[in-house]
């Protein structure tokens, strides 16, 4: 007779709400460890990502400072060639509008509507589409623009594995509850 009887039956049972509690409680602790790990994780693979760029700007910008044009070209070659396959993107470009060094296939507008950090879609040599770029902007005395920035392909697959970690966790934690209603919970 007990093994007939109906869910709603068994979901009174002191045992079954218990265990009901623990698996909303765990479900609870490891959203919440899975949400703060995640959002520690953005915000320093950014805080990350606007170093480097912050660190190249102003190497970038000691450069000019020390010789003018020719060595900031060169140095933004020398950055350009030392950083390979890394996903930094770097553009100079005059008053005029033409790009006299660096590594970007195209200057979109977008580049230059703030100074400050800020996200962009940039194109570099080589690239089949643009990518989505933290960059900075400074603008030297005679409006040539320097353009340095980091593409945040890597944040973003790092993204994704926690979304996918949440979303596994959020299945682990139902399938578990199906497991325990298809066990049946007695009240003994």
């Amino acid at each position: 007779m007990a093994e007939g009887r109906s869910l709603s039956v068994r979901l009174r049972s002191t045992t079954a709400r218990i265990a009901i509690a623990l698996l909303a409680v765990q479900l609870a602790s490891v959203g919440t460890a899975l949400l703060v790990i995640r959002n520690a994780t953005d915000a320093s693979l950014a805080s990350e990502s606007r170093d480097f760029v912050r660190e190249m700007q102003l190497d970038l910008q000691d450069a000019f400072r020390e010789g003018g044009y020719p060595v900031l070209q060169s140095a933004i070659a020398q950055r350009v060639n030392k950083l390979g396959g890394h996903d930094a993107a770097i553009g100079l470009r005059d008053a005029k509008g033409r790009i006299l060094a660096g590594n970007l296939q195209s200057w979109p507008a977008s580049i230059e509507k703030r100074d400050d950090w800020h996200v962009v879609h940039l194109q570099r040599k080589g690239d089949e589409v643009p990518v989505e770029m933290g960059i900075s902007v400074w603008r030297l005395p005679d409006r040539s623009v320097l353009v340095s920035g980091d593409a945040l392909e890597e944040e973003q697959r790092i993204k994704a594995a926690g979304e996918r970690a949440l979303v596994l966790a959020s299945w682990t934690w139902w399938l578990k509850a199906c497991g325990f209603q298809a066990l049946g919970i007695s009240s003994r």
